[in-house]
């Protein structure tokens, strides 16, 4: 079976994710960084793309040594 993606419109993705900026998605979208869907001139982002990306980038806590 294959999982349900939730495509969602280059300038809407703000709405969903309020961390992200129009502009800094266009830029990952520009240096291909995260995947994409093109279709008739839409760029078209998966919620769930944009969540393991941001997941990648996530730091660890640091423990303090006794």
């Amino acid at each position: 079976m294959s999982k349900t993606r939730e495509l969602v419109p280059l300038l809407d993705v703000p709405e969903h994710r309020p961390w992200v900026t129009t502009r800094w998605l266009r830029r990952l979208v520009y240096e291909r960084r995260i995947p994409f869907h093109k279709v008739g001139g839409r760029v078209l982002i998966d919620l769930a793309d944009l969540d393991a990306f941001a997941e990648r980038g996530r730091v660890a806590q640091r423990t303090e040594a006794a």
